[in-house]
């Protein structure tokens, strides 16, 4: 993580973890469901609407894992930067 990064990510994290959740659901899971139905549409030239429901609450689901984990991952690298040990003077 680069110092860019570090403002960055320090920006968002003061914003919280829930938006930052809420957003990556909104825009993978929903996005991903949207982009799925869309296809079968086009190339099936129907859509079984039961099917949307589970794709939204799948893509939804899976949505929030990765999300979770990213924010896992930055916060770890952010906690590394920002808290650096001090050398030791003999």
């Amino acid at each position: 993580m680069n110092e860019k990064q570090e403002t960055a990510w320090a920006v968002k994290r003061q914003k919280g973890r829930s938006p930052f959740l809420l957003r990556y659901i909104l825009s993978f899971g929903i996005g991903a469901a949207l982009v799925l139905t869309l296809t079968d549409y086009v190339f099936n030239e129907d859509v079984l609407y039961p099917f949307i429901a589970i794709r939204f609450v799948v893509f939804g689901v899976i949505g929030f894992f990765v999300a979770n984990s990213l924010w896992d991952s930055r916060e770890k690298k952010y906690l590394a930067r920002t808290q650096r040990k001090p050398s030791k003077k003999k």
